[in-house]
């Protein structure tokens, strides 16, 4: 028989740890002196002692050794399927730190950030409400087809676009759990209520003169947005916001209702342009 120390030494297990699996029930002693409470383990036991030290320096967790011990047929299968999962971690902990290096990034170079006065704007919208959660996601498919739709909807109403399209989000005061997603025509005149579209929630408005902060961003070659990061425009607006509370106290900017204008270019979608009203 070992002691607890000597069988500490024999496999690279500390005393602290040789208790702890005892008290889990994982590597129990072969004999405990009734009087003194001293530990004792035999030869036999290393090969356990030796499994858990290599799983558990592994990570995997107790009841998956406890597995190993009890059907050691199953240890290869046990750390695959470990692998499996520390691999899938390590991918998202690398993406998370993308993310927030990427902000960083921004928020030390926010992008420029310009005042305006917009005059008064007549549009009509398909409405798409969506959960704040980040459960819902609106494709690009989806919003294209609609966005395709009320154009030729309009066109035929005789209210054809007068401009580039935009897309709004605003809060639903009266459903905290839900956003409401706008795609947006300009339109010359006001539409009215009579427009429609099958399966679709289409509004007409319009949007009143107003002083506008405006950001844009430009993609450059081969440039991805990490996933879970506000969009670099938008970033830009905060930042212009918090600046202007520091120099001269705080301005009411709404950035619960942001409209976002996809800036075109010969091959396609070149870059963003972000507004919110100003109070």
């Amino acid at each position: 028989m070992l002691s607890i120390g000597q069988f500490a030494q024999s496999t690279d297990l500390t005393v602290k740890a040789l208790r702890h699996y005892d008290e889990r029930g994982l590597l129990v002693p072969a004999r405990v002196d009734p009087q003194t409470r001293h530990r004792a383990y035999g030869d036999a036991q290393i090969r356990d002692a030796v499994v858990i030290k290599a799983l558990r320096d592994a990570d995997v967790p107790v009841e998956s050794v406890r597995r190993a011990l009890t059907d050691p047929a199953t240890t290869r299968e046990i750390l695959t399927d470990f692998r499996t999962e520390v691999t899938a971690a390590r991918a998202a902990q690398d993406a998370a730190l993308d993310a927030a290096e990427y902000l960083a990034a921004a928020l030390e170079n926010p992008g420029p950030v310009e005042e305006r006065e917009a005059p008064l704007q007549h549009f009509a919208a398909v409405v798409v409400h969506i959960a704040t959660d980040g459960s819902q996601e609106v494709g690009d498919d989806s919003t294209n087809t609609a966005f395709g739709d009320l154009h030729r909807a309009l066109t035929e109403h005789g209210h054809p676009p007068t401009g580039p399209f935009w897309t709004g989000i605003d809060a639903v005061p009266s459903r905290p759990e839900l956003a409401e997603l706008t795609l947006c025509w300009p339109t010359a005149e006001p539409v009215g209520d009579g427009l429609t579209l099958p399966d679709m929630e289409v509004r007409a408005g319009t949007l009143p003169e107003r002083r506008e902060l405006v950001s844009r961003h430009l993609y450059t070659d081969g440039e991805t947005l990490p996933e879970g990061v506000p969009h670099p425009a938008f970033i830009a607006l905060l930042s212009e916001l918090a600046r202007r509370a520091e120099e001269d106290g705080p301005e009411s900017g709404d950035l619960a209702a942001v409209r976002q204008v996809g800036i075109l270019g010969d091959e396609g979608l070149i870059g963003v342009e972000l507004a919110v009203t100003m109070g």
